[in-house]
């Protein structure tokens, strides 16, 4: 990895009710970044710099056992450059909206494609 990095998404929504998604991408070493990105309901790709790492909570998947440990964990500050380094995962959440039960329908995305560009 170097800083002309990038995670490359194509990537839509598929309702109208959804404007951006989150991107979580945490390293081997536990740092990582988060970023917001929008979404639209063509299919867009979107360039996110890898290089660009700060400060983010990230969720332990799958949930560890026993679940009185916490659920979200924070990232140590992205201080380390060179080989060393590597994409370990790449969570994507949705915002949750205030449904009603069982009205949640097409609320989502479609991922065609996820790149690591180096």
């Amino acid at each position: 990895m170097n800083e002309h990095s990038f995670l490359e998404l194509e990537i839509r929504e598929i309702s109208d009710s959804l404007d951006s998604i989150s991107v979580r991408c945490i390293f081997n070493n536990v740092s990582g970044f988060e970023r917001k990105i929008p979404v639209n309901q063509k299919y867009e790709k979107i360039l996110i710099p890898i290089a660009d790492a700060g400060p983010m909570k990230y969720a332990l998947l799958p949930r560890p056992y026993p679940t009185f440990l916490p659920y979200w964990f924070s990232s140590a500050p992205h201080e380390e450059k060179g080989e060393n380094i590597r994409l370990e995962s790449i969570q994507i959440s949705l915002p949750l909206n205030d449904f009603e039960k069982g009205q949640i329908g097409d609320y989502g995305i479609k991922l065609k494609r996820i790149n690591f560009l180096y």
